[in-house]
């Protein structure tokens, strides 16, 4: 049986030039971690001469939870348990600390990113520590919607 999987999808985020915004998260209890399988990133970009836009995937201590709107955790695969995963998106504060792991530019132009890690090789974090996708848009570009998932495991 596999493990118990879980779908964090976020709202529409509206991304300001040159100013960075989470967009989602997720985050651990204090009774296991959270191991990152995938991810999705998707934009509504209006101008097919825009600049990419810079997206950080990063692990959050928590050490502030910033302020955002909830997002609920969906389980998609494993066993039914509660997950006690909380997931946020369309932060108005950003939350900290944040640690980028990966990160990488995607055209804002009806730009969509899919990563899905193989078995045994995505990554994890600690016990009420999480996950965030950050973006933020090139210097003098037009505000532009950001959308993300985030798709993990109980580990």
């Amino acid at each position: 049986m596999a493990k118990a999987r879980y779908s964090v999808t976020g709202v529409a985020s509206s991304i300001a030039a040159n100013t960075p915004k989470s967009i989602i998260s997720a985050v651990a209890p204090a009774q296991f971690g959270l191991d990152l399988v995938g991810f999705e990133l998707s934009f509504e970009g209006a101008s097919s001469t825009a600049k990419p836009a810079r997206w950080e995937l990063c692990t959050s201590t928590q050490a502030t939870a910033g302020t955002s709107t909830a997002a609920t955790p969906v389980q998609v695969s494993g066993r039914t348990i509660t997950s006690g995963i909380t997931g946020a998106t369309n932060f108005t504060v950003e939350p900290t600390v944040l640690t980028p792991v990966l990160a990488d530019y995607v055209p804002v132009f009806n730009g969509l990113l899919k990563v899905e890690f193989a078995p045994l090789t995505g990554y994890d974090c600690a016990v009420s520590n999480g996950w965030v996708i950050r973006i933020t848009t090139a210097a003098g570009e037009a505000t532009v919607n950001a959308n993300g998932t985030l798709v993990l495991e109980r580990c």
